[in-house]
Parts: structure tokens; sequence; C-alpha cells
């Protein structure tokens, strides 16, 4: 064989057995080493750490090996003291998973939930889950249940995840604080969309007070806010409804749902803020795959995603999957203002839009001679709108319902519109002919023509004007300015 065939043999067998370093960093964790070793307060011998985890003197030995495999791939540093003695020492990476903070970050917690029977055992069955025809994701199927249903079932679980998710809010919370000067200069208030027990939401509103912080999340999930002034606990469903906010913070939200859940979750969003001139805006805070070339990134990129493949059913998803979302969910840009290491804080700005207040008046001089741009989730027959849009007084169409509210553009004739929803097949309307009847509402060619046809000239059956009427399923109380 030649060398380059040695060379994939040994890197075949690193993935083959590439589970034994999450297993070894378990078994690391469950005995308590790296607890041991800052408790030590110094490098430890072999001998020490032995003696300090307590365990059966034939275990010695075993503990050496175990130490070799953490030593090699970086989570435990091997140095020799003044006697030349082999000792170990923690490392950057061990100092995260410390039961003490001694790190900026502390993510025992998460690495615990990840590492734990409870996520592991959904891994075997994915290749079963490929062959067939199921909606239910590979967890569910293990475990009768989904993730949020049993945390909602069982307080333990609902704790170990509430504890997971704490331990990830670290994150960003150093970020925030330190630029957020600028997210939230103009910010008065800010809703956390499934932000939990609030850890992030807190220190927002410790450090910037003049923003009034709100948590939406699952009754269940209620943390402690009793001594907090300037955050609340609301208790809903951001399928339904989100509270109306200049911010709205999504934290690893979107990366557990489908594209059609994020959509409509995004879509909520922006229902529930201003204009973008107004300040308001959506704070992402998620991986965006790829955005950088560096495989320290990109690598923990693609293995979250296979997570949620497994568990959720969601995507960690590209920087053209997240502009699709946005622009799906009516978003008229975004941008990325940050990236933590294999996070990044995407802010998504809403078109601007307002809300119609009082609400906007119309004439039928504008109707024959502009383009109708309609705000609505669905397509409807633009010939039920007209029939609305008829009700007249004194020559004046009123809508009296914001949520019809639409505004008159002048565009040239040539112009042709599509469609921005991308899901929408049937129903995609490049361009419309208008048809209106009586002649009251008629140009002075269309007068003649009804004319001929009621003197018995002939003539066509229906006025047809040329005038082009476009729709965007783009969100309701919306106008375009």
């Amino acid at each position: 064989m030649e060398s380059n065939e040695y060379q994939a043999i040994a890197e075949l067998w690193k993935l083959i057995f590439g589970f034994h370093k999450s297993m070894s960093l378990k078994c690391a964790l469950d005995l308590g080493i790296p607890d041991a070793i800052y408790n030590h307060g110094q490098p430890m011998t072999l001998s020490q750490l032995h003696s300090a985890l307590s365990l059966p003197p034939s275990r010695k030995h075993s503990l050496f090996r175990l130490m070799r495999i953490l030593t090699h791939f970086g989570f435990i540093n091997l140095e020799q003291d003044s006697s030349s003695e082999a000792v170990y020492n923690l490392t950057p990476l061990s100092r995260l998973v410390t039961s003490t903070k001694v790190a900026p970050f502390n993510l025992l917690p998460l690495a615990r939930f990840n590492l734990d029977d409870l996520m592991q055992k959904a891994y075997p069955c994915l290749g079963d889950w490929f062959m067939q025809e199921e909606k239910k994701m590979p967890f569910e199927l293990v475990h009768g249940v989904d993730l949020w249903e049993m945390s909602c079932q069982n307080p333990k679980t609902n704790k170990f995840v509430n504890d997971a998710m704490i331990s990830s809010c670290c994150l960003f919370t150093d970020v925030i604080v330190k630029d957020g000067g600028d997210i939230f200069k103009a910010t008065k208030s800010l809703v956390d969309v499934g932000g939990g027990t609030g850890t992030i939401t807190k220190v927002i509103a410790e450090n910037f007070p003049h923003v009034k912080c709100t948590v939406l999340d699952l009754p269940h999930v209620e943390g402690d806010f009793q001594n907090e002034i300037n955050v609340k606990f609301v208790a809903g469903d951001m399928f339904v409804y989100i509270p109306a906010a200049d911010v709205i913070l999504l934290k690893w939200i979107l990366h557990c749902s489908s594209d059609e859940d994020c959509i409509k979750i995004l879509r909520r969003c922006r229902e529930a803020i201003p204009s973008r001139d107004a300040g308001g805006k959506v704070l992402i805070l998620e991986a965006v795959v790829g955005l950088t070339s560096a495989v320290i990134s990109k690598e923990p990129q693609l293995m979250f995603d296979l997570v949620m493949l497994t568990v959720t059913g969601g995507a960690e998803r590209d920087e053209q999957e997240w502009s699709k979302l946005f622009t799906e969910a009516g978003f008229s840009s975004y941008k990325i203002i940050h990236t933590i290491g294999f996070m990044s804080i995407i802010e998504a700005l809403a078109m601007g839009c307002a809300t119609l207040d009082p609400p906007l008046t119309t004439t039928s001089s504008n109707l024959l001679n502009t383009t109708i741009v309609m705000f609505h989730e669905t397509h409807f027959s633009y010939l039920g709108f007209l029939r609305r849009l008829r009700k007249k007084k004194r020559g004046r169409e009123v809508f009296e319902d914001p949520t019809k509210a639409v505004t008159m553009v002048n565009v040239p004739k040539t112009k042709k519109t599509y469609c921005k929803n991308k899901e929408c097949r049937k129903h995609t309307l490049h361009k419309v002919t208008q048809y209106k009847k009586g002649k009251d509402s008629l140009s002075a060619q269309g007068k003649r023509r009804y004319d001929r046809k009621q003197s018995g000239y002939g003539g066509q059956t229906k006025p047809v004007f040329h005038k082009k009427v476009y729709f965007f399923p783009l969100l309701p109380g919306s106008v375009v300015f």
C-alpha cells in the first residue's frame, strides 16, 4: 500500500473511535478531575490525583491511561515539577468545566447535558431514522416525547435543561455588556423570547437600566424574578404572541426549529417591533455556518447541526439560509454585528414600515393611477379587496381596520414586481389586469367604451384597465413609505 492509503486508514480509525474523546471527557467530569486539580492549588502528581479522587488502588494505572489521552487532546497539561516528576495541570480548556468559575465562562452544566445518556441515546438511531418516512426526530423515537415536552413533564429534566441554557448564556454576556451601548442606546424595551430563567436579560437590565426587559417563555420555565426591578416574566407561546418591544432577543431559539417554524417566529417578532427608523430590530444569537474558514469554528458548527438534526429537528444555517428566512419573514435587511468563536450576533431590521395611526385614507382617483401594495400574510382575491376598498364617504375610501391598510405607490407601467413569498407556488402573481365596473370609476376612454356597450354598439363585456395590481404577502398593519 502507498503512504496515502496508510494515512487514510489512520484517519478512518480516528473517525471510528472519535466518540472516545467525548466519553473520556465525560469520565473526567464524572470523576471530578478538573475540580481535584483546581482545589489542590498547584499541579498534581499521578499519586496525588489518585488519592484525591479516592479511587481503588487497582485503578491507579488505569487513571494514568485516562490522563494520557486527556493530555493528548489538550484537556490536561503534562508538566514537570522542580524534581523532574511528571505533574498534571489545568489548561484553558479544562478551566471551562470546573465547578468553581475559574475561567470567564463556566460551561460545566452545558457539557454535562450534552454528554448525558438523555442526549447520547438518540444518535445510534440516526441511521434507522433516515430510512423511514418518520416526522418524529430520533430523540423522540427513543424517549417517546420530544425534549421540550419531557421538560414540561419532568422537573428534574427541566432543571437539567435550564442549567445548560444558563451556562450557555455566558458566551454572549461579556460582548453584550461591552458593546451594548451601541446596540441598546436608543432601546426603551426588550423582550427575550424563550429566555428561560432570564440570565442574559438580567445582565442587560443591570448594565442598561433605561431598558425595560421582559422574558417570554412557557409557564414551567419561570425563574426567580421577584427581586428584579427592571425584569418581568410573561408566560406565553412565541408562536402565538410576542409582547411589543423595541428589540426582540432570540438566543439559541431558531436553530431548534424548522424553516417553517422559524418564519412563524420571525413574523411574530416583526409584528412586535416598530419600524427600523424607530429603532425596531431583532437580535439573533446563533451560529452562521462557514462565516469564517477556520476549522476550529466550522467543526463545532457542523457538530451542533447534527445535534439539532437528531434532537430538535432544527438546523445550523449558513448566511444564505439566514437571508432567505429574513426575507420570507418580512425583514428588509440584516447584518452580522459580532462573531464570538463559532457563534454570531445577527441584527435583523424591519422594512421601513409602521402600523397606521390614524388609519390611512385614499381616493378613487389614486386607485386608478397607482399600484396597490397590500400587506397580508396570504394572497386573496384582488377584486374582493377592491370591493372592501369601495366603502366610500364623500368620494373617499376609509380604512378603519389598520390590518387592511394599504398605500398607493406610483410606478412606471413597465415595472414588474414579483411575489416575495418563495413558498407560494399556485398564487405567484407577477402582474394582474384590474377589472372595475361602473361608469363613475372609469377613465375617459373607458367611459366611451361603456357608453358604446350600453348603446348596443358593441365594446368589451368589461372595461379593462391595463394598470397592474401587485400583491405582497407581507405583514398585517404595515405600509411602505
